[in-house]
């Protein structure tokens, strides 16, 4: 049984990219503000507030991601001899079995693996990204999964 969890590099890189929208954010609403008090009527002031209604909660999604920190994304477990992929986040436990698995997608940027996807055939999507020993996963999922239902991507897709 093989356990995966988020690396500390991909969740400081995204807690930059938080800060950043959140700067962004600050630096747009004074606009707003000022817009909607030089309205002479009421029909005008509506986009500005609605800018501000949009702002404040992605600054607040960008807090939330920002405080949580790692525990923000969850632990995936593989386990290859029950053939069962499993995703804990708090209290709550998602599991996948792998003959399941109608398409794997492993994509690559000058020859490291970037990111996983799995689709499986109720319909539900996995992506993998960020994750310590991404490319373990990717080779056990490959040799877990059936080759026609395998692709390989050398271009990134977010």
């Amino acid at each position: 049984m093989m356990e995966f969890q988020i690396s500390d590099d991909f969740v400081r890189r995204q807690g930059r990219k938080a800060v950043f929208r959140i700067v962004c954010c600050l630096a747009i609403s004074p606009v707003l503000v000022v817009w909607a008090l030089d309205s002479s009527s009421s029909n005008d002031k509506y986009w500005p507030i609605i800018g501000l209604v949009v702002l404040a909660a992605e600054i607040a999604r960008s807090y939330k991601q920002i405080s949580a920190g790692k525990s923000a994304y969850p632990v995936i477990t593989l386990d290859e001899q029950s053939r069962r992929l499993v995703a804990r986040h708090g209290g709550t436990e998602a599991a996948c079995d792998l003959s399941q698995i109608v398409s794997l997608r492993l994509q690559t940027t000058s020859g490291e693996l970037r990111s996983v996807l799995v689709k499986t055939a109720s319909g539900e999507e996995l992506r993998f990204v960020g994750y310590e020993n991404l490319e373990l996963l990717g080779a056990s999922l490959e040799r877990l999964t059936p080759q026609e239902n395998i692709a390989k991507a050398s271009i990134f897709h977010r």
